[in-house]
């Protein structure tokens, strides 16, 4: 038997040896989300948030306070340094966050750093590997950190596979543009390492630009034709970083609904924004909050569209130069944050 056959047989042992009787929460309509990746490394530079109170308090029992219901958490491979999102890292969010009453999602990443539209870097110990060994990697590497979970009994509803993926990942071997087939090839990996472990657990396919139908299509068709299956399309906004091409930033949130309506009914698939960013400084603080609440309520009315995360509203954005977030330099949260907060009208 191959090298590579025999480890997948031990981890098919050992991932049947913890499944145990995990117990599989029910999947939400609608979730209301935040990605607080960033949480550990806060802390570990002394970076504390407080509550709406003014009170220290534990981030993850911040954001059920504001009715947050489930984190995003992203997952390197071997990360540089202190190990930030590395597997051990993000069983310890992932462990944090289920005591807060929060549910998971883990965006897998596929890389050493943060993947991006623009950067999408094969893991150091993956480079010499050919397309073959990169699908079994992607498998391997997947399917050990959900076991690891299941362990420590997490159960994630969402897995996301590989992040901002409009040309694919793991460049140069599996970007789209060049290699489809490989690409479609290593995504389905990804796919059947996270039902190995979780059956029941959706999976992800995510783009950063969810005004653009387009990206969509091209990507979501590679796979239907592949017969490579996914269970949500989810999209990235930051209203900000496309204002020269689309300024109407009200406009543009609702053509997003539009083309993730669409999505859904043209693919026959779920749909939601993973990650959601919204410009945060004294000047803005009323508007960010006020999109906010509409586009949850808009997103929520929308036919097989999941749920909204915010992108990392904790990290001190707010009063230090980045103008993203929901947080002020001080740690103390903004207007933003009531955005969360159910409603039951149209702004």
């Amino acid at each position: 038997m191959r090298a590579a056959s025999i480890a997948a047989a031990i981890l098919a042992a050992a991932v049947a040896a913890s499944a145990g009787a995990a117990f599989i929460p029910k999947m939400p309509d609608f979730v209301r989300g935040a990605d607080v990746s960033s949480i550990t490394e806060m802390e570990k530079r002394g970076d504390r948030v407080s509550s709406a109170l003014g009170v220290e308090a534990d981030g993850f029992r911040i954001m059920r306070e504001f009715g947050v219901e489930a984190v995003r958490l992203d997952v390197l491979v071997n990360p540089s340094g202190d190990g930030w999102c590395a597997a051990r890292d993000t069983l310890d969010k992932a462990t944090r966050a289920r005591m807060a009453g929060l549910q998971v999602m883990l965006a897998f990443h596929y890389s050493d750093v943060y993947a991006t539209a623009e950067r999408q870097e094969i893991p150091g110990v993956w480079s010499n590997l050919d397309a073959a060994g990169l699908s079994r990697a992607v498998y391997m590497h997947t399917a050990q950190v959900l076991a690891l979970m299941k362990r420590n009994h997490i159960v994630p509803l969402w897995v996301q596979v590989g992040n901002a993926v409009n040309d694919g990942f793991l460049w140069p071997a599996a970007r789209m543009s060049e290699n489809p087939k490989v690409f479609a090839d290593v995504f389905e990996s990804g796919y059947k390492a996270v039902k190995a472990v979780f059956p029941k657990t959706a999976v992800l396919i995510h783009f950063d630009r969810g005004h653009d139908f387009g990206l969509f299509d091209r990507n979501l068709s590679l796979l239907r034709k592949h017969h490579v299956p996914w269970d949500v399309a989810a999209c990235s906004v930051f209203p900000s970083k496309c204002r020269e091409e689309r300024p109407d930033a009200d406009k543009l949130l609702m053509d997003i609904l539009d083309v993730l309506k669409k999505v859904g009914y043209d693919f026959n698939c779920d749909t939601m924004i993973a990650e959601l960013g919204l410009e945060c400084s004294p000047e803005t603080y009323t508007e960010s909050r006020r999109r906010l609440t509409a586009l949850l309520f808009e997103a929520s009315k929308v036919r097989r569209c999941r749920g909204v995360f915010y992108y990392e509203p904790m990290l001190r954005k707010g009063d230090a130069g980045n103008p993203l977030g929901a947080f002020d330099g001080r740690g103390f949260p903004t207007p933003i944050m009531e955005g969360f907060r159910p409603v039951y009208r149209n702004f």
